[in-house]
């Protein structure tokens, strides 16, 4: 029986290992007032971490993150779509800084309370007026940021005294969540997908072999 139950580890191991990592998205934003929506849940045994890249750049595993993104905002609801928490930056020497404005105004927060969670990715400061339903303030105003310094365009950088241009891009990494789904896509995360390939894999496998005992 040890021998069985090891067989089937040995089996199962790349599976969870691929679950381990932490889950990268990344998109481009067309204009100022999108929303990229996300859930997650947590349950109560971990501590979810979020951060973003998009600002300054950085790595994470093998692929590295060029800067230059917009300046984002987080935003984390519960399921009732009950305000949780926001981030706008401010982590230096947790998170880069940007080579240009010397910012560094890419979010990070982490939740450890059991739950299911909505997470919202604006431009800053396209901040949530209160419930998730009641939207984000600069919705239906695609050039807020470049409007704000009296010009035109859109991701002019609100941080920096210049209002200087950035592009579109966003890179989020979620790392110590359960069932990740970018609801802008309806994607589920990797490694839920591989978690279920692979437990049909070792099931049919261990059979296969004799590993499973009726």
């Amino acid at each position: 029986m040890i021998n069985r139950i090891a067989k089937c580890a040995l089996l199962f191991c790349p599976i969870v290992c691929l679950t381990a990592s932490p889950l990268l998205f990344q998109g481009v934003f067309n204009t100022d007032d999108q929303v990229e929506l996300f859930t997650f849940t947590n349950d109560g045994t971990m501590t979810t971490t979020i951060q973003s890249y998009g600002y300054a750049g950085g790595s994470i595993d093998a692929t590295t993150i060029d800067a230059g993104g917009f300046a984002p905002d987080l935003t984390v609801f519960d399921s009732s779509g009950d305000f949780v928490t926001s981030d706008s930056g401010g982590h230096c020497g947790i998170t880069g800084t940007d080579p240009v404005t010397g910012n560094c105004d890419d979010p990070y927060l982490q939740i450890s309370e059991a739950g299911t969670y909505t997470l919202a990715l604006t431009v800053y400061d396209n901040l949530a007026i209160d419930n998730l339903s009641d939207g984000f303030k600069d919705t239906s105003d695609p050039g807020f940021t470049c409007a704000e310094d009296g010009g035109t365009g859109e991701f002019c950088d609100v941080t920096d005294a210049l209002f200087r241009q950035r592009t579109g891009a966003w890179d989020l990494s979620i790392d110590g969540a359960g069932d990740v789904v970018d609801l802008s896509s309806n994607t589920p995360e990797p490694g839920t997908l591989a978690l279920l390939l692979g437990g049909a894999l070792v099931t049919m496998l261990a059979a296969r072999r004799g590993l499973i005992v009726s």
